[in-house]
């Protein structure tokens, strides 16, 4: 190993195996055998130096970031898993990998670096990606998603609040049902799910929090949106991967039911097209559990990544809802046209119901009414808002 001590132009924070998965396919004294033969790989490279921190944890000093493209250890930034030759066999290790290079944050000391490279391992190891490189505002995330941390640990339930938003029939504009929307009242004022919804899934808070805001959705649909709108009105709760899990593992959702005398119809649980994708048996299994029970099962946020179209015919889905990404565009040009008329063939040739999100002008809203669109939602036909003020 370089035994340099000039100051590195690179450091890396490298977690091997930092979900536990080879672990449990081995003895663990044999994944940290796998850490260490790949660890000599990189270190005996020219211009590079590695500190062990524990049995699955390491930091790498690089002396040039030059051609960092062709040195052996940028498998470690460019790659979800490492594949080094141990003996006869090729052993798959995971890594997690957090990078501060002095091209992007100049004039900082080492130890400095090193405290960005963790905190980018850390935000990389939160967020399930192989590699986070740090910028000068790392720490402050890091630190502020620490803040909120804590103060979602000391809430009390009551904090969390349920706004609604009116889900309308498109010929009439008649209000059918509402979209639940989680709100944090803090001190400093109603806090919306992108300031802290990230950090409550990290630390498994989320679940909680979520079985709270279900609990008080059902309760006004029951208590409020039936007897105003109909026995057919329907609230949409959005359930996270950890939630989905949660049900399986504990079943919740079916006692709240009962508890408010609700028919599970009347229910859409919300799955963002990034979970479809992503989902596992398991999650699979819950999600047809939850359709058996009788549940309207919804895609939300469809077309954002133009790539969960074929889990319309893999999951029991009733419902998609497409992303106001591609309705807002709809009219420009492009292919925002093209594709929401690919999804609306699909809906139609599964018998789902068609949801149009974002409508804020009466533009967007005869487009969507022209493409067969069945519901829509968007500030033009009503913003969050509790309740009361939902409904009037």
């Amino acid at each position: 190993m370089c035994e340099s001590h000039s100051d590195p132009a690179v450091v890396l924070a490298l977690a091997f195996d930092p979900y536990r998965q080879a672990t449990v396919a081995y003895e663990r004294s044999e994944t940290i055998g796998r850490a260490e033969a790949l660890i000599a790989l990189v270190g005996a490279c020219p211009d590079v130096r590695v500190r062990r921190r524990g049995d699955l944890d390491w930091l790498v000093f690089l002396d040039s970031d030059t051609g960092l493209d062709d040195q052996p250890v940028s498998s470690y930034v460019r790659r979800p898993r490492v594949l080094a030759r141990l003996g006869a066999s090729t052993a798959s290790l995971p890594v997690a990998a957090g990078v501060a290079r002095v091209a992007d944050l100049p004039g900082l000391p080492v130890d400095r670096l090193i405290r960005l490279a963790d905190a980018a391992l850390g935000e990389a190891i939160g967020a399930h990606r192989s590699t986070v490189f740090a910028d000068v505002q790392t720490l402050e995330r890091v630190a502020a998603a620490v803040t909120v941390a804590s103060r979602l640990a000391a809430a009390g339930e009551d904090e969390f609040v349920v706004h609604h938003q009116p889900i309308v029939e498109l010929g009439d504009r008649r209000i059918v049902g509402f979209e639940s929307l989680m709100r944090w009242s803090t001190d400093d004022g109603l806090r919306l799910p992108a300031d802290f919804l990230e950090v409550a899934e990290q630390t498994s808070m989320i679940v909680p929090i979520g079985r709270h805001t279900t609990e008080r959705a059902i309760a006004d649909l029951a208590e409020v949106i039936i007897p105003r709108y109909g026995d057919d009105a329907f609230v949409t709760i959005n359930m996270s991967i950890q939630e989905l899990v949660a049900e399986g593992n504990d079943p919740h959702l079916a006692g709240v039911l009962r508890r408010h005398g609700v028919n599970p119809a009347n229910v859409w649980i919300e799955l963002g097209e990034t979970q479809v994708i992503t989902a596992d048996g398991q999650t699979a299994a819950v999600i047809g559990d939850l359709h058996d029970l009788g549940c309207t099962i919804c895609i939300d946020d469809l077309g954002a990544g133009f790539s969960a179209l074929r889990y319309v015919f893999d999951l029991p889905v009733d419902v998609l809802k497409v992303d106001r990404s591609l309705i807002s565009a709809l009219g420009a040009g492009g292919t925002a046209n093209a594709v929401v008329r690919a999804i609306c063939g699909i809906a139609r040739g599964v018998g789902a119901t068609l949801v149009a999100e974002g409508i804020e002008n009466e533009e967007t809203l005869t487009r969507v009414d022209a493409l067969g669109f069945d519901l829509g939602q968007g500030y033009l036909l009503g913003r969050p808002a509790p309740l009361t003020g939902a409904t009037d």
